[in-house]
């Protein structure tokens, strides 16, 4: 039955040390408790190592020059992203003050489970080694254009999918409730789901992008920009202002990796803290386009150190 489902409907943000036994603190205890992190990883392994064999798929990937990605390129991501997210938490940690932070709650001492299940998570990127890749852009055109329409791509999935998996509450209570269990973020946030929720909204309309048009160049660029993302987007601190050397800020540098996109309007940290703390706003990955057309759109929280800047 297809309902909107409200913020008082979905879990409290307990602590991290809560309920030890349903969010496991070790890798061996999570794959024992929940199979489908490696069974299906594995599954979409096995797939796309079939394509292989299939015929028609064959002749149409040798003329196109398209090959898997290899291990060595799924283990080289896969490990940057396990690394980052530890390097990202504790920078955030050491670095950038309270005054940043978003909510008004205090940081999050202990995070073991979730840093835990966002290892798991991200180790099923190992899949990437069996996903069929084009050859490298022909030109910087090219290449601009690529990573510009899988942004919007992947947005516009991104969008639809996560705004119905809020709205159908069968849906919602068994891919994507658990994410939301966590209402003030923090970077290992962002992948505390589920498997099939990660597939959904990664990588299955990352797979389809590379098998259909995406060169190998652009797709690395993407998908290493995307991770670093999508760890600012979940940190719960509005970094924008956080200065990192001389007078350039944390969101010159985010502003010039995303120059070929931000005139469609991106999403900032304070818009996905907004969207984990009241629940029915701001669903859009990258650009606030989607969520202004439907009415979802909301500014969000401003942190002291901003509301500080904005008066000075």
């Amino acid at each position: 039955r297809r309902r909107q489902l409200s913020d008082s409907s979905h879990p409290r943000n307990t602590s991290m040390s809560d309920k030890k036994a349903s969010r496991p603190e070790t890798l061996s205890a999570l794959w024992r408790s929940e199979p489908s992190l490696l069974i299906g990883p594995a599954l979409v392994s096995l797939t796309l190592s079939g394509l292989w064999l299939l015929p028609a798929f064959k002749a149409f990937a040798t003329a196109r020059d398209i090959i898997p990605w290899g291990f060595q390129s799924a283990a080289c991501y896969t490990a940057f992203a396990i690394l980052l997210s530890f390097g990202f938490h504790g920078a955030m940690s050491v670095y950038v003050g309270d005054d940043h932070k978003l909510q008004p709650t205090p940081r999050h001492a202990s995070l073991p489970p979730a840093a835990t299940r966002s290892t798991a998570i991200l180790l099923t990127g190992l899949v990437y080694a069996t996903t069929p890749v084009r050859p490298v852009s022909a030109s910087w055109t090219e290449f601009v254009c690529s990573c510009a329409l899988y942004a919007i791509i992947w947005d516009t999935e991104f969008f639809w999918l996560h705004r119905w998996a809020h709205q159908y509450g069968w849906f919602y209570r068994s891919v994507h409730k658990l994410h939301h269990t966590i209402k003030d973020p923090n970077c290992f946030a962002a992948y505390y789901v589920t498997y099939a929720s990660h597939w959904m909204l990664e990588q299955a309309p990352t797979i389809a992008c590379c098998i259909l048009f995406l060169p190998r160049d652009a797709f690395v660029f993407s998908l290493y920009l995307a991770t670093l993302a999508t760890y600012v987007d979940h940190s719960g601190f509005d970094v924008k202002d956080v200065r990192l050397f001389g007078g350039v800020t944390a969101g010159h540098v985010l502003t010039l990796l995303y120059s070929y996109v931000a005139p469609l309007g991106m999403v900032e940290t304070r818009h996905h803290d907004y969207h984990h703390e009241k629940f029915n706003y701001n669903y859009s990955l990258y650009f606030t386009f989607w969520d202004k057309l439907m009415g979802t759109y909301h500014e969000g929280r401003c942190s002291p150190a901003s509301a500080a800047l904005k008066a000075s």
